[in-house]
């Protein structure tokens, strides 16, 4: 009988433990069959495919996080973080925190050493909150922080702390920097994104 083979190969990803470490595989398989359809062969290939997925997520990574303050949130992705958290907690509370006079940082010790200071600045902040809390930069000098499931108490601790931080930093010819920071609270009456950020800004 004259052999057909089935043209639309089928792609199934998978992981095999190696050592106790998960590790990436891809398989492509099709068919072959007679004249009549009855399939008798599957003939196929497996890809290790770890190194790909390893660059995607990286790629992913880089799209998330701040292109300078590399172990945060950018802008995009804070906001569609605190957006999705707004949908159904009933308690929080965002934090909008930005630098006194950070232009003077820059203006007198250049860009490059503002945007190291941005660095520190933006690990001294992250180094304050849990791992589950949502820390982005939302743009030059101004970055924000959605605690879930936190209150105003809280919230107000940890404000505090962060000043106390920041003050303990020294710039060169300016000495101490000083950080104001705003907090709105959530509540089930209170979740409009757009509103929290006006009340923190106010």
């Amino acid at each position: 009988d004259k052999l057909t083979e089935n043209m639309g190969a089928e792609e199934l990803p998978f992981i095999i433990k190696e050592d106790g470490y998960p590790r990436h595989y891809r398989g492509k398989f099709k068919s072959v069959g007679d004249s009549s359809g009855k399939v008798f062969r599957i003939i196929g290939k497996i890809e290790d495919v770890e190194d790909e997925m390893a660059r995607l997520d990286e790629i992913q990574a880089r799209a998330m996080y701040d292109s300078l303050c590399v172990y945060i949130y950018n802008k995009a992705t804070t906001e569609e973080l605190i957006r999705s958290e707004l949908k159904h907690t009933t308690g929080g509370a965002l934090l909008m925190i930005d630098i006194d006079d950070f232009k003077s940082i820059n203006d007198r010790l250049g860009h490059l050493f503002g945007d190291e200071f941005l660095k520190q600045f933006s690990a001294t902040i992250k180094g304050v909150f849990r791992e589950s809390d949502i820390v982005g930069r939302y743009g030059g000098d101004e970055f924000f922080v959605f605690l879930n499931h936190s209150g105003a108490a809280i919230a107000m601790k940890k404000g505090a702390l962060i000043l106390e931080r920041v003050e303990n930093i020294e710039v060169p010819e300016i000495g101490h920097v000083h950080s104001s920071i705003g907090i709105s609270i959530v509540n089930p009456d209170n979740r409009d994104y757009r509103q929290l950020v006006k009340q923190a800004d106010s």
